[in-house]
């Protein structure tokens, strides 16, 4: 059974902003998909509710990771995640 990771990364917060949490209905789509026809074990990880659970994610033996970024704003955060499962998720 493949043991997928789906992170949904930070949403850009600017001052003028109201603070929102939109939830990761997306990912919530593609992790029932893949369990239902892949069969696989899929955990999600938001980081926009909690960044420091990352790592307890990334110290588990994932087959492959999945990062959703939907927001230009987001490439410094994206290019910092996909470092950090490279270093730990080889």
């Amino acid at each position: 059974m493949k043991k997928i990771l789906l992170i949904k990364i930070a949403e850009p917060i600017k001052e003028t902003h109201k603070d929102c949490v939109v939830p990761p209905i997306g990912l919530w789509s593609i992790r029932s998909n893949l369990e239902q026809i892949c069969e696989a074990k899929v955990d999600l990880c938001d980081m926009h509710l909690d960044n420091k659970n990352l790592d307890d994610f990334l110290s588990n033996d994932y087959d492959i990771v999945g990062i959703s970024c939907q927001f230009t704003t987001q490439h410094d955060e994206y290019a910092r995640v996909a470092k950090l499962i490279k270093e730990k998720l080889p």
